[in-house]
Order: C-alpha cells, then sequence, then structure tokens
C-alpha cells in the first residue's frame, strides 16, 4: 500500500495544471486539473491507511495541496480533507491519530493556510538589510582590564 501511495504522490507532485473535465449529469462545472485529482485520490484513500502509515501520510498530503495551481483546486481538497476528517470516515483510532495531527503537529496550519516562503531562516537573524557594517574578529575583541 505505501508503494501505491509513493507513486501517487510521485504522480502528484510531477502533474500539470492542465484542466480534466468529468462528465457528469450535474449542471455545475466539473472540471479539476490533473494535480486536484490526485490529491483528492490521496485524501479519499486516507481512511484505509494502517495507523503508522496515517501518520506518515497526513502531513505529506495535506502538502501536496500547495501544489494544486487554482485557488479554487486547493479550496475543493481542503474541504474534502475536512470532510474527510470530521464526518466520520475514519474508525476511532484513525480519528484519534488524526486529531492529534490537527490539532499539535500542524495540521492545522498545513491544510488552512498558504505555505509561507519557506526560506531557511535562523530565530533572531538579520533582515535583509545589506548596509549592515560588517564586524570583523578584531573589532570584537575584548579590551584588557
Amino acid at each position: 500500500m505505501s508503494t501505491t501511495f509513493r507513486s501517487l504522490h510521485h504522480s502528484a507532485t510531477l502533474s500539470v495544471n492542465d484542466n480534466i473535465t468529468t462528465t457528469s449529469t450535474d449542471a455545475q462545472d466539473d472540471s479539476i486539473d490533473e494535480c486536484t485529482a490526485l490529491v483528492l485520490t490521496l485524501i479519499d484513500s486516507l481512511p484505509f491507511l494502517p495507523l503508522d502509515l496515517l501518520e506518515e501520510w497526513l502531513p505529506k498530503a495535506a502538502g501536496l495541496m500547495s501544489r494544486i495551481g487554482s485557488a479554487e483546486g486547493r479550496q475543493k481538497c481542503r474541504d474534502r480533507f475536512w470532510e474527510v476528517l470530521s464526518s466520520g470516515e475514519m474508525d476511532v483510532e484513525r480519528s484519534c491519530v488524526c486529531v492529534a495531527w490537527w490539532g499539535t503537529r500542524g495540521g492545522r496550519e498545513a491544510v488552512l493556510f498558504e505555505p509561507r516562503n519557506t526560506k531557511y531562516e535562523m530565530s533572531g537573524a538579520l533582515g535583509s538589510n545589506r548596509d549592515l557594517k560588517r564586524v570583523s574578529c578584531e573589532d570584537a575583541k575584548v579590551p584588557d582590564t
């Protein structure tokens, strides 16, 4: 099962954002891009994963949503993710894993908010002000007492 999920994840990361039109009898527009379709497939499969794989794939599925090109597609995935987590599709053990991930392991932020720029920054580091004076080791010497 893990191999299937890895293949699906890999396909979603390489997918293009071309629309796929589905045929349905509904009057609404059901066109979604390939990446959205793959992410929705991954989300729909989460209730059937063993617990250890569920812990691994919850953040990966949430992370794939940021790769979706359209805001409408991301919203469809968010809605479906929330529906899977809250509608009773998971059994008790899987629900406990999902609640812990949502509340304390960054799940809420990963699903609901757009990803920030992922440049590496050090907490308290200097900003982008380029005209700061460079300090050499000689400048940092402690005076003799």
